[in-house]
């Protein structure tokens, strides 16, 4: 049968379909008119609802019964990985749903190694993507963007990220590989960028001066963590940025953003020789070089209780102790449990009691925060200052 008379009786089908439809319904009020016999013994109201709800009820114990002792269902999951030529660590999902990919560099280059300039691994992650040989900032903006690519970046206590999200399709994917591996390897920092990056940054500090919450942060690490490097902010102070100039931007980046002292991932649509050989690329871009020594394990702090005077009419309450590094045997015993107790939002213990049973505030949350040492478990709440 040709196409054509496929095409004219799927259009008559269709064609008798609307007909029986428009038959079935008023042209005015849109309801249905077509008459319908009455039927015989027909359930009153309540007995149709109570016959519903015992379908529904069967149901659910059916498919509860179908449920009972089978393991819960999971998604395997291959991890695959190798290390570069650099001594890069690479680890590899391959997933081929979505034609894109995802990289992310993880380095041991957050404030813990800002030594005696606090401010100085911040500034560095902030100035990747300032410029390059032959680009400024807006020319790796237009690059990234014209290629349907995303760059990101970031800097913590204990680490640095740099992110690119691509097509993979060669014809993008190379070219934005391309860029992301000057940008993280090579960047040029221009005097004018830091001048700005600063200026953000010390107006960000007179922001801080109005937030509650972050002053109470920033007194709460230091108390915790005393002398050791998580105890200063990882954005700086007011004190330490103005100082920080473009040669110790350049020797920071040559030291912690080197081949050995990254974690390189990649999840997307890619063979595992493509992903190889794009971490070879990315490894190779970087400086050469050994991973950074860890910072020391803290010393367990002294009990104590500080108070801000802030003008208003909330309490931020922090509770901290030190808690786990990454890596440790029991965090996943230790997740469970605090999500039970209150790291699942609603439902937990702590908002069940302080929330649900005494409405003493809108929430109250409590979370592990895994460090390359032993990272804070906080609580923390805002409630009304006269039922602090």
């Amino acid at each position: 049968m040709s196409d054509r008379n496929l095409l004219r009786r799927g259009l008559y089908g269709l064609a008798l379909l609307c007909v029986f439809g428009l038959a079935a319904c008023d042209s005015e009020t849109g309801e249905t008119v077509a008459s319908i016999p009455p039927a015989k013994n027909v359930a009153t109201p309540a007995e149709s609802g109570q016959a519903i709800a015992k379908a529904q009820d069967e149901t659910r114990l059916e498919s509860l019964d179908e449920l009972d002792d089978q393991p819960l269902p999971r998604r395997k999951l291959d991890i695959q990985s190798w290390q570069t030529e650099g001594g890069a660590k690479v680890l590899f999902v391959e997933a081929h749903e979505l034609p894109m990919f995802d990289l992310r560099l993880t380095f041991a280059a957050g404030s813990s190694q800002d030594g005696g300039t606090p401010g100085l691994a911040m500034l560095t992650n902030a100035m990747l993507n300032e410029g390059i040989e032959g680009k400024d900032v807006t020319a790796i903006a237009e690059g990234f963007e014209g290629l349907g690519a995303d760059f990101g970046n970031g800097s913590y206590r204990d680490m640095a990220i740099a992110s690119l999200r691509s097509l993979s399709a060669t014809d993008k994917r190379e070219p934005a590989l391309q860029l992301f591996s000057q940008v993280v390897g090579q960047p040029s920092f221009p005097e004018d960028s830091l001048q700005r990056i600063r200026n953000q940054v010390l107006t960000g500090f007179e922001f801080q001066k109005q937030n509650p919450g972050k002053l109470a942060s920033l007194e709460l690490f230091e108390q915790l963590y005393q002398n050791h490097p998580y105890a200063h902010p990882s954005e700086g102070t007011p004190v330490s940025i103005p100082g920080i100039g473009i040669a110790q931007l350049r020797d920071f980046h040559a030291r912690a953003y080197t081949a050995g002292n990254v974690v390189i991932a990649l999840v997307g649509d890619l063979s595992r020789e493509e992903a190889e050989a794009i971490a070879a690329q990315v490894s190779a871009a970087l400086p050469q070089g050994a991973a950074l020594p860890p910072p020391p394990a803290p010393e367990k702090p002294v009990a104590t209780h500080e108070h801000i005077d802030f003008p208003s009419n909330q309490t931020h309450l922090l509770l901290a102790q030190l808690g786990i590094p990454r890596g440790h045997p029991d965090y996943a015993a230790l997740y469970l449990g605090n999500q039970i107790l209150g790291g699942g939002g609603f439902g937990t213990r702590l908002m069940e009691e302080v929330r649900e049973k005494r409405g003493l505030t809108y929430g109250v949350y409590s979370g592990f925060s895994p460090m390359q040492t032993n990272g804070p478990f906080m609580i923390n709440l805002q409630t009304r200052a006269d039922m602090s």
